[in-house]
């Protein structure tokens, strides 16, 4: 059967929080029965119980010999997919229950682009307040759309068209993490026009600590970054202040993690493209982005290289 959407939900030991994303899913409106749901268990023995799983979902569920990663469980579930959009979301996060239905209009209303995602809410600790993340394309250039896009992962409701997602050859399973910004550096490159919709569509539960997103570790012992922006140095040289921003997220995630001398190339790259170095240890301190105004626009490609 052809569906409209997948739904693509990775999950390792967690059948209580995949329980939760699941229900998430059968109070979606105005939807009627345009999806199915692809699950795929990362290796995982802990409780699972695909008997229980509602039969209204339309639930194909997988699961895979050894643990290899959510890039691989991804790029499996997609390859399985009967949807023309594929849907992301995490077995620890909740969709919004008008979400399908409004992804659906904007493709209606918008057919010519391949990406589409959302707003969230992000639900914190009870100790820190949880926060809405909402993006626009009203009134934002092209490359203003792309600094949010790069800004996002799979987990903000992303829905990419099926044939599109293949075509740009899907996740790097390679990537421990950060295959997401990889992926979308990749669509960027084969010319994706992502739309952002102007409303919630995924709830994000941060109350607890084992989201893959919270090892920042990973990204600087594995040099992610490093790996990222080698890989598309070309792209982002054409994008500075897009450029200059990941450099200086990368920046801050290697002095977190106590690796200076790997923090100090990323700070010279960003004083490279013409930002005092006053300015970006006030930004970091700060936790606010870099001023536009010092960007240098007319630097030459390989000048700010030094991987």
């Amino acid at each position: 059967m052809n569906y409209l959407f997948s739904i693509i939900i990775p999950t390792f030991k967690r059948p209580e929080k995949l329980s939760t994303a699941l229900n998430s899913l059968l109070q979606q409106k105005k939807i009627n029965k345009t999806f199915e749901v692809i699950i795929i268990n990362d290796g995982s023995t802990d409780g699972y119980e695909p008997s229980n799983f509602d039969a209204s979902l339309n639930i194909n569920y997988f699961v895979n010999e050894r643990n290899m990663g959510v890039a691989a469980s991804r790029n499996r579930a997609a390859n399985l997919a009967a949807g023309k959009w594929l849907v992301f979301l995490d077995d620890d996060d909740q969709m919004e229950e008008n979400y399908l239905s409004i992804l659906m209009k904007h493709i209606e209303e918008n057919p010519l682009n391949q990406c589409f995602w959302s707003g969230v809410e992000i639900r914190k600790p009870l100790a820190e307040k949880s926060e809405r993340r909402l993006y626009t394309s009203k009134d934002k250039t092209p490359t203003q759309i792309l600094k949010q896009f790069l800004s996002i992962g799979m987990s903000f409701g992303v829905a990419i068209r099926k044939d599109f997602f293949l075509e740009i050859g899907m996740f790097d399973i390679d990537l421990k993490v950060g295959e997401d910004t990889d992926l979308f550096l990749r669509a960027i490159e084969y010319g994706v026009d992502p739309y952002p919709i102007e409303s919630i569509g995924i709830i994000k539960n941060e109350e607890h600590n084992d989201r893959l997103a919270f090892n920042h570790h990973l990204y600087s012992d594995l040099d992610i970054n490093e790996k990222i922006f080698e890989r598309h140095h070309l792209t982002l040289c054409k994008y500075k202040k897009i450029y200059s921003d990941l450099l200086f997220w990368a920046y801050g995630v290697h002095l977190s993690n106590g690796n200076i001398h790997k923090g100090k190339k990323f700070f010279d790259q960003i004083v490279s493209m013409g930002y005092p170095s006053s300015h970006i240890l006030h930004c970091h301190s700060e936790g606010i982005e870099l001023s536009e105004e010092y960007l240098c626009l007319d630097i030459a490609p390989e000048s700010t290289r030094t991987f």
